[in-house]
């Protein structure tokens, strides 16, 4: 299996299948099919969720040098998702997917605030919910 035959999968609406051919081959080394496989362990698309599990695959493709994968990682070292938080290990990654041509890295090493991956939008605030909902009905 490739990452391009999970690709394909994928395209044509069969998750399930690109699951397990993206596994296949990242278990034989494939950086992208590494990351491809922990986006869809990440995002429960094709395979059940496991935080753990797609953590371990971000790392493989981030140590590969998928800079994408060093980005993730960086924040899910910062968040202490699918692992502990790790201040230090979080820094080093994303100075590494900076300097390997990440521009969202970049901008966070530039202190710009970047919403970080693989997060839903936080629910708002009980009291500006209802602020909101009745500026609606009165506009």
């Amino acid at each position: 299996m490739t990452t391009s035959d999970g690709n394909l999968h994928c395209v044509f609406g069969r998750p399930h299948e690109a699951a397990a051919a993206w596994r296949q081959a990242a278990e034989d080394g494939d950086a992208e099919a590494q990351y491809a496989y922990a986006c869809t362990l990440a995002n429960a698309h094709g395979a059940e969720r496991n935080d753990r599990t797609a953590f371990y695959w971000y790392e493989r493709a981030a140590e590969a040098g998928h800079i994408d994968a060093q980005y993730t990682l960086a924040m899910l070292l910062y968040e202490g998702w699918g692992c502990a938080v790790d201040d230090r290990r979080a820094r080093q990654w994303l100075v590494r997917a900076a300097t390997s041509g990440h521009a969202t890295a970049r901008r966070r090493l530039d202190g710009e605030y970047v919403p970080p991956p693989h997060r839903p939008t936080p629910p708002p605030l009980g009291w500006l919910a209802r602020l909101a909902a009745a500026t609606r009905r009165h506009a």
